[in-house]
């Protein structure tokens, strides 16, 4: 399986776009108010099909596309996945990526805010005879607490539908877990054009159940809490993942 090696939807940035103001930390009565909210946008959703795709497409391509894209960067970076042990996908949604990690890693923890998405990825974990994947329902602050050590952390698309003090909160928990030499492979958007995030005015905002929500994370705080548990940044790739007028990065980096 190969990609392009050039994708024309890039863009560059300016280097003069104004900052954001991003409401990072909030009270633990707002936090569940946050969690609550993203919660009930993945849950209101009715599937017709646990694989969620048309006859004619292969449901783990895309996964398999993302497992390559890890691959390559780690070969761009001369590092090996060859020992990972233990892995966390965060936002596993129907077990599009979560399936052919299973099939990589010897031991998968797949994560989703939303009862439909992990219901759908673990009958297809089942189809398909996986048995080693455990099922994580991550509507609260607490799912990471009795979580064991990791040699890889894994997300795709996750974060950027949670409000920044989810990502923050989660990431936070989370890259203290990852094992001494172990690895976090993960996308995250960090720009908007014209993006701020106050948790008063985003509550008071209506819900949107038709498009998914897109946060961003500011990179200056994304890098401080990578420096603060000791992940060394391999490389860092802009992608199109958040869209027009936004800046996605795809981060490798291995705990120190």
């Amino acid at each position: 399986m190969s990609e392009p090696l050039h994708d024309t939807s890039l863009q560059f940035r300016s280097l003069n776009s104004p900052p954001m103001r991003v409401q990072l930390h909030v009270a633990d009565d707002e936090m569940a108010a946050l969690l609550r909210r993203v919660t009930e946008c993945f849950s209101n959703v009715s599937y017709a099909s646990p694989f969620r795709d048309d006859d004619l497409s292969n449901f783990f391509a895309v996964g398999e596309g993302q497992l390559y894209s890890m691959d390559m960067a780690a070969k761009r970076c001369n590092v090996s996945l060859a020992g990972v042990q233990s892995c966390l996908e965060l936002g596993c949604g129907h077990g599009r990526a979560t399936i052919p990690l299973s099939r990589r890693f010897p031991r998968v923890t797949a994560v989703d805010v939303s009862v439909p998405h992990l219901t759908a990825a673990a009958d297809n974990a089942k189809r398909v005879e996986r048995d080693n994947i455990l099922f994580v329902h991550g509507n609260s602050t607490t799912w990471m607490n009795d979580l064991e050590p990791i040699d890889l952390f894994f997300s795709k698309f996750a974060l950027q539908h949670s409000s920044p003090p989810i990502q923050y909160a989660v990431l936070n928990a989370l890259l203290p877990k990852i094992r001494l030499g172990g690895f976090a492979y993960f996308q995250v958007a960090t720009y908007g054009l014209g993006y701020d995030f106050d948790v008063q005015k985003y509550l008071a905002s209506p819900m949107n159940f038709t498009v998914p929500e897109m946060h961003m994370m500011p990179q200056h705080e994304l890098l401080g809490l990578l420096d603060r548990y000791g992940m060394r940044i391999l490389e860092v790739r802009e992608d199109p993942s958040a869209g027009k007028d936004c800046i996605s990065l795809h981060i490798l980096a291995m705990r120190k």
